[in-house]
């Protein structure tokens, strides 16, 4: 099987491929992360209010969860996110993404306003068998701006003979 992780998504996969590595063939991460900062946290908690957001951000969710629910469960998951800081000293698997030996491509946008560049730079360094590429003008959801090219690439990655 192999993975491919958006932002919690790809905190996700990285969990899988720490715990259960024998089921995980290849990896595609994008806007995550593996440990947590005080300036991730700071981040985060500029866009509590989403009141503030965009209705063309806000819409889908609310769509989705309601008005009020959404309120409720945005500010439930900052305050997890940012428990991990305070209870586990930020670290999500930052100790054990070294342990990962998967072919793992590592995509990032350089204008990510949720995910700094150290983020993909230490997965990057971590990870053995990985590969990152910046893209410089991409924001966090940078599959979604650049659709046809992020869907080329990760297509060429996933179906390539890994020899």
């Amino acid at each position: 099987m192999s993975l491919v992780g958006w932002s919690d998504g790809g905190i996700t996969a990285l969990v899988m491929a720490v715990l259960y590595p024998h089921l995980i063939n290849k990896m595609v991460l994008f806007g995550c992360n593996s440990y947590i900062t005080e300036t991730d946290v700071k981040y985060i908690e500029d866009i509590r209010d989403v009141d503030k957001w965009s209705p063309r951000m806000r819409a889908p969710m609310e769509d989705v969860y309601g008005k009020e629910h959404f309120k409720e469960l945005w500010n439930g998951w900052i305050d997890a996110y940012s428990s991990y800081l305070t209870n586990h000293d930020g670290d999500i698997v930052k100790e054990r993404v070294k342990e990962i030996q998967h072919r793992t491509l590592i995509i990032h946008g350089q204008k990510d306003a949720l995910v700094p560049q150290e983020h993909p730079d230490y997965l990057h360094s971590q990870i053995a068998n990985s590969r990152l590429i910046n893209w410089p003008e991409a924001k966090h959801n940078l599959h979604l701006k650049y659709a046809d090219e992020f869907n080329e690439l990760i297509t060429e990655f996933l179906t390539k003979d890994s020899s």
